[in-house]
This record gives C-alpha cells, sequence and structure tokens, in this order.
C-alpha cells in the first residue's frame, strides 16, 4: 500500500511473525568498504507469482477442488491484482519495472523476462478459475483481461534465446572460470562490487533457465536448448539450487551426460570432499533439489496443462530408480530402467508417457522403445500387464 499496489505482496524473508525479515544492509563492497545495501526486499517481486504458480501445481496434482474455490482462488486474485497494479503504462503498453529476477546478481531491471512471464502466469490462472468457480468480480475479470492483453511479454530472438531483461544483452560478458571453480562462495564480489557485477552479463543462478524449468509448455524444445547453452556459461551457480535446475532443463533437451554432472554437483554441496560444508546445518532447500532432479530430470515428472507426464532418461550410471507419487487420489509406484517403466497404481489413472496419453488400472509395464516419437509423429502404445 506504501507503495499504491493493491493486492497481496509476500515478505522475501519471514519469520514466525510473518513480517518482513530480510535485512537492509549485507556484505562490504569492495570499493567503498561501506555495506551494500539488500535490494531483495524492494524488488524481487516474482514471488509472489511464484506462489501463484504452486498454487495451481497444488490444485492440479490433488484434485483439491474445495482448496482451489476458496483459498486458493482467493490467493490467486489477490495476487493478480498485484501485478495488475504493479504494471506502468509505457505508450500503449503495460511493463513491468525495477525488479530483480532469479538471478539475483542483475538488479532493479525492466522488464525481466522470468517475471512478466509469471506474472503473465499468475494473472491468467486467476482470470481462469475465477471464471470456473463464478466470480463476480467483473471489475476485476475485466482489469485481468486488459492486463494480459496489453503486457508486453520480452520476445525471443531469432538465434531462439530470450533476453533476460531490456539491459542484459547490451552488457559485456567476463570469462567465469575461476569463479564457476568456487561456486557457492561468492567469490565474484571478492574482485567487483554488486554494482559492478550488475553491469557484466553474470548470473548468481538460473533465471531464463528457471522460468523454462517453470513454464515449460510455453517454450519450444529449441529455445530451451538456445537459453540453456547461452546462459550457463554467464551463470556462476553461486546459489545451491542452481546446478539441479540447470540439470532439469538439460534432461529435457536430451543432453543427459551434462544433466547427470549437474545433478552430481549439486549433491556435493553437502556430501562432497569440504568437511565444513554444512557445519552450520544442511542446505535443506538443495536437498529438495536434488530429488527434483531425479524424480523431474530422470524419470522426466512434470505437470503441464493438468496432466501428468512422464519423460524418463536414466544416466548410464544408474540401473534403476524407483519412487512413489501421489496424483490426484491415487497412489502411484513408479519404477523404470533403460528399456522398461512399470507402473503400480491404487486407483485407475492416466497419463502421458513421453506425450503419448495412457491408461494404468492396478499394475502395467511399459516398452519405452514403443514411445518414442518417429518422425511421422505416431507412436505404438504396447503394454506389458502383469
Amino acid at each position: 500500500r506504501r507503495n499504491g499496489w493493491q493486492g497481496a505482496l509476500f515478505p522475501w524473508e519471514s519469520a514466525r511473525s510473518g513480517e518482513e525479515e530480510t535485512p537492509e544492509f549485507a556484505a562490504i563492497n569492495i570499493r567503498t568498504g561501506l555495506r551494500q545495501k539488500v535490494a531483495s526486499a524492494q524488488a524481487e517481486h516474482h514471488l509472489v507469482a511464484d506462489i501463484a504458480w504452486a498454487v495451481i501445481q497444488y490444485w492440479q496434482t490433488t484434485g483439491d477442488e474445495s482448496f482451489i474455490a476458496h483459498e486458493g482462488m482467493a490467493l490467486l486474485l489477490e495476487t493478480a491484482k498485484f501485478w495488475i497494479s504493479r504494471a506502468v503504462r509505457v505508450n500503449d503498453r503495460l511493463e513491468i519495472h525495477d525488479v530483480i529476477g532469479p538471478d539475483e546478481y542483475t538488479e532493479h531491471v525492466n522488464n525481466n523476462a522470468f517475471t512478466s512471464y509469471m506474472a503473465y502466469y499468475n494473472v491468467q490462472q486467476a482470470l481462469s478459475i475465477a471464471r470456473q468457480f463464478g466470480c463476480s468480480d467483473d471489475a476485476f475479470i475485466h482489469r485481468a483481461e486488459m492486463f494480459l492483453k496489453e503486457l508486453r511479454l520480452p520476445e525471443i530472438q531469432p538465434d531462439g534465446v530470450l533476453p533476460q531483461d531490456d539491459s542484459f544483452m547490451a552488457k559485456p560478458a567476463i570469462n567465469l572460470a575461476k569463479y564457476k571453480a568456487a561456486a557457492g562462495k561468492q567469490t565474484i564480489l571478492l574482485d567487483y562490487s554488486r554494482a559492478e557485477v550488475n553491469e557484466m552479463q553474470i548470473l548468481k543462478q538460473a533465471d531464463v533457465v528457471m522460468l523454462n524449468y517453470m513454464l515449460p509448455e510455453q517454450f519450444s524444445a529449441a529455445s530451451c536448448l538456445a537459453n540453456l547453452q547461452f546462459y550457463e556459461p554467464r551463470t556462476i551457480h553461486d546459489s545451491s539450487l542452481s546446478k539441479a535446475i540447470h540439470g532439469i532443463v538439460a534432461a529435457r533437451c536430451g543432453l543427459l551426460t551434462q544433466s547427470y554432472q549437474f545433478w552430481r554437483e549439486g549433491t556435493e554441496i553437502d556430501l562432497g570432499a569440504d568437511p565444513h560444508s554444512c557445519d552450520d546445518g544442511i542446505h535443506a532447500a538443495a536437498t529438495g533439489a536434488i530429488w527434483l532432479g531425479a524424480i523431474q530430470g530422470f524419470a522426466g515428472v512434470s505437470v503441464r496443462d493438468g496432466e501428468l507426464h512422464l519423460n524418463p532418461a536414466l544416466p548410464e550410471q544408474w540401473q534403476q530408480l524407483s519412487f512413489p507419487l501421489f496424483w490426484q487420489g491415487c497412489e502411484l509406484q513408479v519404477t523404470l530402467d533403460a528399456q522398461r517403466i512399470a507402473i503400480r497404481t491404487s486407483a485407475p489413472v492416466s497419463l502421458r508417457l513421453n506425450g503419448q496419453l495412457i491408461s494404468v488400472a492396478e499394475e502395467s509395464v511399459f516398452c519405452l522403445g514403443d514411445f518414442i516419437l518417429p518422425f511421422n509423429g505416431t507412436a505404438t502404445t504396447h503394454q506389458e500387464d502383469e
């Protein structure tokens, strides 16, 4: 409200109080000797859309209609109102200015691709849910429709790369090998101030690649690959979460060797050669990211437009992967190797295996070779029932 915005804005860091707990200052500026201001709480607003995305993921995964019709819709409407009021008009379009994307080393930019696409998704889903469950707020529906019509989304370049923001592509790139070798230590800030880092093509962690991970249905495989190949050399991976996300996107792009390397390096955060890496506690969020790397990367689990997808591809170092899943009230046990996938379910379930719709009742084994799409776009669905 202090900024003239409406709706819901969540704290970047919080505790029991629910209030904003992000420190105002952090690391020392090597040029001035003064502590540098932390801007996350003021500008890293993509978390509003991230939470809305999680609400949709929860609803589609569980089928919890009561939640989405009440608490879920309320949250989606309030977060959508935030974005509608947060946008600024530039000529005949709406833009989102002065934000920090997931990268975090690039601050106070306009039209960060992750933020804008996620804001669009937030409002789009809020509008869809409002219509589906009979929301009578006609003023909101009209404002949401206009926002979706007028918001400028960064456009993919002819080479398939999506610019991270309005200014990123004009900045110089530097050799990051020294800093990538010490990933997680933020050693870049021993040589450059944050202001200097902000003026170069340097990422702390996944940004556009994170967008490709979260909204895979909105981007072609070619564009995801182009983004991975462009942004990864410019990413230091100074966050413990970064490599796992890159690994999942690499797996989706068919880069299994690279995906496995990202996954292994991600596990070394607490299980590597440094005996002091978890002196103050393990990297709890990173353990979740490592799990996601196996399940969403190698088993290819994703939820797209309300459907459960499996696109498995095990690394050669693994013989088998087995894990439980809960999908819309069904308890599934999935076991796969290089040739086959076995699915056991507590109730009949439909899902997509390598894009092909299949139905499973009790337990079925599928030959993965039958689900490889040939060039004519058809596929067989041979099934072995146990």
